[in-house]
C-alpha cells in the first residue's frame, strides 16, 4: 500500500566478520604485531616496534566515504585501506569494550549503553559506570593492555578530560626563511574547498614558497579520497592549470617538474 513503509529493509544489515574484519580482530591483530605471543593477527598486520590506535567516536566508514572533505586526511588514508565491521550492537560502549578486550560482544558482556544489573533492581549505564558495580566481576578477562604489559609491551590510554590546544611549528614557513639554510626550491600544498586560487596565492606569498600545489578538495570534486588529482602549480611567474589525471601520474610529473628547475 502506497503511503507505508516496506515490509523489509532494502538493503540488508551488515553482519560482524568476528575472527576476520572486526573491531575486536583490530585489538588482538595489534597486540599480535607488536610481538605479543598467543595473539591472532587476521588483519595480518606487519611487525611493529610501537602503535598509535586513534578512535573516532561515531566516525565509521560509509561517514568517512561520504564526506571526504570533511576529514581529508583519514579519507587519503581510507583509499588503500579497508572497513572493518563493529559488533553488535554497535554502540560506543560494545564497540570500545571490543577495543578494549579483543573479544566480542558476547564474550566481554558489554552489550550496550544500559543493562541490567543481576540480582538488582536498576540498570547499570556502562559509559558513566557505577561505583557500586565491581568492574572486575562484570567483565573479568584480561584487557589488551594487560595482555601488552604481561608480555612486556608498555601501553597507554591517551583520554584527557580536556586537552589544551597548541599550535604546530609552521614548518613550511620556518623551511622558507630566508637564510643560508634555505633549500634551492621549497614547495608547499594547499588543499582548499572554497577560494582555491586566492587561498592558494595567499599561502605562497604569507609562506615565502617558491611553488604551491594546489587543488580543490571539496566533496563534490571527488578528489579527496578519490584516485585522480587535479591541480594548479603556483609560482611567481604565475598559474599552470594540470589537467586531471592518476595522483602517481601527478606525482611522476610533480617530481620530472622540480628536477627540471633544480638542474
Amino acid at each position: 500500500m502506497s503511503g507505508l513503509m516496506p515490509a523489509e529493509p532494502t538493503v540488508a544489515p551488515v553482519l560482524p566478520h568476528y575472527g576476520e574484519r572486526s573491531l575486536p580482530d583490530l585489538a588482538s591483530s595489534l597486540l599480535a604485531s607488536l610481538g605479543v605471543p598467543a595473539e591472532p593477527n587476521p588483519l595480518s598486520l606487519p611487525p611493529s616496534g610501537r602503535a598509535c590506535l586513534l578512535v573516532v567516536d561515531g566516525l565509521g566508514w560509509e561517514l568517512l566515504r561520504d564526506h571526504p572533505a570533511a576529514a581529508p586526511f583519514l579519507s587519503e588514508l581510507a583509499v588503500h585501506g579497508g572497513p572493518l565491521t563493529a559488533g553488535f550492537p554497535a554502540t560506543t560502549v560494545t564497540s570500545l569494550s571490543s577495543l578494549g578486550t579483543g573479544r566480542a560482544p558476547g564474550q566481554h558482556g558489554m552489550l550496550g549503553y544500559q543493562v541490567a544489573i543481576p540480582g538488582q533492581p536498576k540498570l547499570l549505564n556502562g559509559l558513566r559506570w557505577d561505583s557500586s558495580v565491581d568492574p572486575l566481576a562484570w567483565q573479568p578477562g584480561e584487557t589488551v593492555y594487560q595482555r601488552a604489559a604481561a608480555a612486556g609491551v608498555s601501553a597507554f590510554r591517551v583520554a584527557a578530560p580536556s586537552l589544551e590546544l597548541i599550535p604546530n611549528p609552521d614548518i613550511l614557513a620556518t623551511i622558507a626563511t630566508a637564510g643560508p639554510a634555505r633549500p634551492r626550491l621549497v614547495v608547499g600544498f594547499a588543499a582548499e574547498t572554497d577560494d582555491l586560487m586566492a587561498n592558494a596565492q595567499g599561502k605562497l606569498k604569507r609562506k615565502n614558497a617558491d611553488w604551491i600545489v594546489a587543488n580543490d578538495v571539496s566533496s563534490e570534486t571527488g578528489i579527496m579520497g578519490g584516485l585522480e588529482n587535479e591541480i594548479h602549480l603556483i609560482t611567481g611567474a604565475g598559474v599552470e592549470d594540470w589537467p586531471r589525471m592518476e595522483k602517481q601520474e601527478v606525482a611522476r610529473r610533480l617530481a620530472a617538474r622540480i628536477a627540471e628547475a633544480l638542474r
